[in-house]
């Protein structure tokens, strides 16, 4: 074969090879993309926000639910859980409804019972319970702690800071 003729053959396989690589170069970038918006919780089409719930407890007072969920089915399901645990009437819905998605991590079972506290606050998020409480003796801060224990490792990541009341 001459020169020449290999010309043509050279130029088509440095064509399909830059072709190929620039795909290759599209999809890593594409899959990046994709990796960044799962671990933000975001899509790349579409962002939408992930919900957030915060429970705070005082013994005094009872227990305030605010944040915002995707939709009245799990308002409702987490209002009924929080007022199986607190008591219709020590329980105040502060929750917003819609504009979120509907992660499998927000869920009534993750709702702590947060009742041998002195006082805690719960957020949950991003697939993450994050629980700051004070305890008023060892033995509520034990019961409380073995209380969070069964959430850990079903998805969830728990975050616990129980102290004990300061004297």
């Amino acid at each position: 074969m001459n020169q020449k003729s290999r010309f043509p053959i050279l130029v088509t396989t440095l064509s399909a090879t830059a072709l190929l690589l620039a795909t290759l170069a599209m999809r890593a970038v594409g899959s990046e993309g994709a990796a960044a918006a799962a671990a933000t919780g975001t899509s790349a089409e579409s962002p939408i926000a992930l919900p957030r719930l915060e429970i705070a407890y005082s013994q005094q007072s009872g227990v305030r639910l605010s944040g915002q969920v995707p939709d009245a089915i799990e308002h409702d399901a987490l209002l009924r859980r929080a007022q199986a645990l607190y008591g219709a009437d020590r329980v105040t819905d502060a929750l917003r409804v819609g504009g979120v998605a509907n992660p499998s991590w927000l869920s009534p079972r993750f709702l702590p019972d947060l009742r041998q506290a002195s006082r805690a606050v719960a957020v949950l998020s991003d697939a993450r319970l994050a629980i700051d409480a004070e305890a008023p003796n060892a033995a509520a801060q034990a019961a409380l702690l073995r209380a969070l224990a069964p959430m850990d490792g079903r998805g969830l990541t728990i975050e616990q800071r129980v102290s004990l009341k300061a004297l």
